[in-house]
């Protein structure tokens, strides 16, 4: 045959396979472009948390610096009420009752600068974490994208993520009659308003698109929800566990319409700080920053609960551990909180079992200390001879376990601490500043053992 012949099959052949190398390279980039668009809207939500996370350190830091200025002046006036002859006239107090006035606002200070500290830290965590899931995000995404695209596997893009918003919406409304609307009340668009629900800090466009599908739409329908109402929303909004509580959407509500004082948080702090003395610390147990627990891992307790517990001079598990009925009303009381709050969230139960775990992370570091202690004075004496060391008051449950782990096991060893000793096994015990000395356990014990 003629070359010729073959000529027009070949031309057919070429094109052929220019159309099918075409069609895989279309299709491979339209992958690899929705692949991109999932990596860049998986960036912008992690880059969009970590800006609002730095904003709220700075605007923490702000007030920090707002408050620093005050509590500086605050000392120089104590200061000069302290140093001043009382027969100088000076705008200063002069009085006793005065100078212990300006004592206590400046504690009060130091505990909430403590607090802001321990916030902006929290913040800078946050903001780490985020930023190292981020990291591992992207990796990971990277890893697998050559395997996604080779496998045929179609990625997930913005159209496909909308439909799935929708179909969620759709589920949610199906189950709207479990709102009760009678109750917090029913919003009409012809005669009311829709608030900007956004407003509330924690809250995005898609929340506030499933609390309309609820039949959900202003603050004063938000204000009126119970706790039992905040954890059915929680499920059927679909949203991360306690998310209601955490981001505490009620009490901002509240707040916004003026139900609830509008204090700056900095104010409401120092007057919890005030109502101290209202509390049995003895019996609960007393503690301070320098050794806190971590609060908010006590579900429903949100930053700015743990900021009031700890002005209240509440920083561990274990105290709260100790409440009873009566110590459950009142601190919900004393930190104003949303009534019945501490009962309902069951905070004593959830405190019960993180001090658990805590209490033996104690213990297990105050073992390791038992070279600290001056043996040659105060004498060692068997585990097996330990005494009930609770009839000395101030020595509770746990401290009794301590002292046990420490290797002080009689009423007779405590009787021969010393106060160089003592001001050691505040610290080597984890106790307050001055415990021992304040319950007065060397004189209680040698009342003790005379008779």
């Amino acid at each position: 045959m003629n070359l010729c012949f073959w000529i027009p099959f070949l031309w057919l052949l070429l094109a052929a396979l220019l159309g099918g190398l075409i069609g895989w390279l279309l299709r491979n980039g339209r992958k690899t472009n929705s692949h991109a668009v999932v990596n860049h809207n998986a960036n912008n939500t992690y880059l969009s948390e970590i800006d609002g996370l730095k904003k709220n350190r700075l605007d923490l830091e702000n007030d920090k610096n707002r408050l620093q200025t005050d509590f500086d002046s605050l000392k120089l006036r104590l200061a000069a009420a302290q140093n001043r002859p009382m027969a100088q006239a000076a705008p200063a107090p002069t009085k006793v009752e005065d100078t212990d006035q300006w004592k206590l606002q400046t504690q009060n200070h130091t505990r909430t600068i403590e607090g802001y500290n321990a916030k902006i830290s929290n913040y800078d965590s946050q903001v780490s974490s985020l930023k190292a899931e981020l990291a591992a995000a992207l990796l990971a995404a990277n890893a697998a994208s050559s395997s996604l695209l080779s496998s045929g596997i179609n990625l997930r893009n913005p159209e496909e993520m909308e439909t799935e918003r929708q179909d969620i919406l759709a589920r949610i409304r199906t189950r709207a009659g479990e709102v009760d609307l009678d109750r917090i009340g029913a919003f009409s668009a012809e005669t009311g308003k829709k608030d900007n629900l956004k407003r509330l800090r924690g809250l995005n466009e898609f929340t506030e698109k499933k609390l309309n599908a609820v039949g959900i739409y202003t603050f004063k329908q938000v204000s009126k929800l119970t706790a039992d109402d905040q954890k059915a929303l929680n499920v059927l909004l679909e949203l991360p566990k306690n998310k209601f509580q955490k981001e505490e959407w009620v009490f901002q509500s509240k707040r916004l319409l003026g139900m609830v004082s509008d204090e700056l948080p900095e104010v409401i702090l120092t007057r919890i700080g005030t109502k101290q003395s209202e509390l049995d610390y003895n019996r609960i147990g007393g503690a301070s920053a320098a050794n806190k627990d971590n609060l908010q891992l006590i579900q429903t307790i949100s930053a700015y609960d743990e900021a009031k517990l700890n002005a209240l001079g509440i920083y561990k598990f274990a105290q709260i551990a100790n409440f009873n009925r009566s110590d459950v009303k009142l601190v919900n009381e004393l930190i104003e909180i949303e009534e019945g709050k501490i009962r309902n969230e069951e905070w004593v139960k959830q405190a019960e079992n993180l001090n658990k775990s805590a209490n033996e992370a104690t213990l297990s570091r105050i073992r390791g200390r038992q070279d600290q202690v001056n043996w040659e004075r105060i004498g060692r004496v068997a585990d097996e001879q330990r005494e009930d060391l609770q009839v000395i008051s101030g020595i509770g449950l746990f401290i009794e376990e301590k002292l046990y782990a420490l290797g002080l096991n009689t009423i007779e060893q405590i009787s021969k601490i010393q106060t160089e000793d003592a001001i050691d096994l505040n610290n080597i015990l984890e106790l307050t500043p001055g415990h021992i000395q304040g319950d007065e356990w060397v004189s209680q014990a040698k009342k003790i053992i005379k008779k």
